[in-house]
């Protein structure tokens, strides 16, 4: 544990110092303080596989290689946590991990809905928005908003459109779509 948080320390000195501008207008969102609790349920969280989702791929657009030879360059995945137990609020945070720098994500819609691809119940629509990480990094977790979920539900879905994360050395990327269902931790 002491050495990753060495690397991601590293990681954070070394970029630190570059700064990227951008085309468009970015939002900053003010409210991505994270809490150390929050930052060790999504550490733990992340680290442990979920065999009912796939987080959203990242690949290089403009390679000239077939879809099936890209090499990702990095994945976007939700992660959600309930403010207490007997709670309905739950937290929504996504994380980009990628081996190339990064400094923002945006999407045109974000659905966190029920788990059941029978049950359409949006329980929260994210309107389109840029997240900006405020600095450039391979790694980074962004607080999206809040959800109310019944206290009864474990797991949610997610539905999104336009999803892409902005690469310092490529500019915007489409990823593709999260799929399955998210623990509620």
């Amino acid at each position: 544990m002491r050495k990753l948080f060495v690397v991601l320390l590293g990681f954070f000195l070394v970029f630190s110092a570059s700064s990227t501008t951008f085309a468009e207008s970015v939002q900053q969102n003010t409210s991505n303080n994270i809490t150390p609790a929050h930052l060790e349920i999504i550490q733990n969280t992340l680290n442990t596989p979920n065999p009912d989702g796939t987080p959203a791929q990242i690949t290089n657009n403009e390679s000239q290689d077939s879809i099936s030879t890209q090499a990702t360059l990095g994945t976007i995945t939700p992660v959600f946590i309930r403010a207490s137990d007997n709670s309905t609020q739950v937290y929504v945070y996504l994380t980009y991990a990628g081996n190339k720098a990064a400094n923002a994500v945006k999407f045109s819609k974000m659905d966190i809905m029920h788990s059941s691809v029978l049950n359409r119940t949006v329980y929260k629509s994210f309107p389109a928005k840029t997240y900006n990480f405020g600095i450039a990094s391979t790694y980074h977790t962004t607080y999206i908003g809040t959800a109310n979920v019944p206290t009864n539900q474990t797991k949610v879905r997610v539905s999104d459109s336009g999803l892409m994360v902005y690469v310092t050395s490529s500019g915007w990327l489409s990823a593709t779509n999260i799929i399955g269902q998210w623990p509620i931790q």
